[in-house]
């Protein structure tokens, strides 16, 4: 089936989009100069080969993306500093020492004024889901996913007028003192409803409505397994990989395969970075995750993060460390040395076979459009680190468009980052909420853009479905 010239036209919308918000995919050869051009060997995904795409289907964005320039005077300058401080001595990486001292830190149980704080700090609190990070983390050893139990309640605050910026925070389940305890309704009496607050049209007339910017999620604690290589994916990589997919969406559009369409994102966080951590993607390097979840989560502050206002869901900026620089690089240092989970295929032969039966069936039905094998190197990892929308739009708040905008950039309600599902066979239960027990029935909860993958799960014979299962479950930490 032939593509319309509609869908052409939407086609060359998603290529543009991909162009202006992805950038271009930028692959170094090392020229002294500072130009870089795209490599020889690219991946086969973005090989246009032979056959000619219609005229419909502008080919000038890729030609525009083969040379560009993208070492500019600050990279320059960081490497000249990177250099400066190799030379006097003041740059290293983390020694056996320190990753040990890391464990100790994660593992430790915190307690306010904590004779491990560093001075001057306050130790655990005054607000917290938990004394130490392995009390959350600990799901196939130290540094693995979280039980339901260990969920966070999480909010999320939409711009109004009063509060233009979207706002994050979490409800925390515990407080030193009864007075600081946080609540939904103590969320609800700082950020309320406000009264006619949204425009909406009905029959061409414009109504208003009241407007509700509070909204609320429950939050699985991921595994950390694998963290220092996904940190160690530079946005280059991940922009490439986006550029991938689209390439090879519009290519099967193209062919008339409309079965599993163009979807998802990168964040691109406002300082120009691609957010990787996070299940909203809204941290760009294993060290702001870190210091987001010790503010947040333990209530210690960081010198990069300082711990929450009690029922204000604000940096407390006059919060002394409780870390110092060295105890929060050697716990930074702990995390990123968790090795990286593997696939371990089962030693008997039939078993064997039945998962690798399910690899394929895996590619085929389009699970791996998102769950990319291998991104930069990070193999195995599979994820493409871009926002989906896995569940169905609520049908308030993102729907209709409140009097201040949310920005573009923005995650919406229904979006969330693909997880890596490497490890994915310890790491139950599964999706942001903890809500799917099993691997079948994370499956059967793919809503949203993923509803065309998982109607092809469904359609597939049994067998075919318990070799997708076995093939996950060869993905594991062990």
């Amino acid at each position: 089936m032939a593509p319309t010239p509609d869908r052409l036209q939407f086609l060359n919308s998603q290529l543009a989009r991909a162009r202006s918000q992805d950038g271009p995919p930028q692959v170094p050869r090392g020229t002294v100069s500072g130009e870089e051009q795209l490599g020889d060997n690219l991946p086969e995904d973005l090989l246009w080969l032979e056959e000619p795409l219609p005229p419909l289907v502008e080919r000038a964005w890729w030609t525009k993306w083969a040379s560009c320039r993208w070492i500019g005077s600050a990279s320059v300058a960081a490497a000249v500093v990177m250099i400066g401080m190799a030379a006097a001595g003041m740059w290293r990486g983390p020694t056996a020492d320190d990753v040990k001292a890391g464990e100790a830190l994660f593992t430790h149980q915190w307690a306010p004024h904590d004779a491990w704080a560093a001075e001057g700090g306050d130790g655990l609190g005054p607000v917290f889901n938990a004394r130490s990070c392995a009390e959350c983390h600990f799901q196939g050893g130290t540094g693995g996913g979280g039980a339901l139990k260990h969920n966070v309640a999480a909010i999320e605050v939409l711009p109004t007028i009063g509060h233009p910026y979207p706002l994050n925070g979490v409800i925390h389940a515990f407080a030193l003192d009864e007075n600081l305890r946080e609540s939904r309704e103590s969320v609800r009496e700082r950020f309320p409803i406000i009264p006619k607050g949204m425009t909406i049209t009905v029959c061409s007339q414009p109504l208003r409505k009241d407007y509700d910017p509070l909204r609320h999620h429950s939050i699985n604690s991921p595994t950390l397994f694998g963290s220092g290589v996904i940190d160690r994916i530079s946005d280059a990589t991940l922009r490439m990989q986006r550029a991938a997919q689209t390439v090879a969406g519009v290519r099967r559009e193209i062919r008339g395969d409309f079965s599993n369409p163009i979807s998802g994102r990168l964040r691109v966080l406002p300082d120009g970075r691609i957010g990787k951590f996070g299940w909203k993607a809204q941290f760009a390097t294993l060290e702001e995750f870190v210091a987001q979840a010790c503010a947040v989560e333990l209530g210690l502050s960081t010198p990069t993060r300082k711990q929450h206002v009690p029922k204000h869901h604000v940096e407390d900026l006059q919060a002394r460390p409780d870390l110092d620089e060295r105890q929060f690089h050697q716990l930074v240092a702990f995390v990123a040395a968790l090795p990286a989970p593997r696939e371990v295929l089962p030693a008997d032969q039939s078993e064997r076979a039945l998962a690798l039966r399910g690899k394929e069936v895996f590619v085929s039905i389009g699970c791996a459009d998102c769950h990319t094998p291998n991104v930069g190197s990070a193999e195995g990892v599979y994820s493409d680190f871009c926002l989906h929308e896995i569940t169905d739009r609520q049908t308030t708040g993102y729907i209709e468009e409140p009097d201040v905008p949310v920005p573009e950039e923005y995650p919406l309600g229904a979006e969330w980052k693909t997880p890596p599902l490497w490890g994915v066979a310890q790491t139950a239960p599964y999706l942001h909420d903890g809500s799917a027990p099993t691997l079948e029935a994370a499956i059967e909860a793919h809503a949203g853009q993923a509803r065309g993958v998982r109607a092809k799960y469904r359609k597939l014979p049994p067998v075919d479905r318990l070799a997708v299962i076995r093939f996950l479950e060869t993905l594991t930490m062990e």
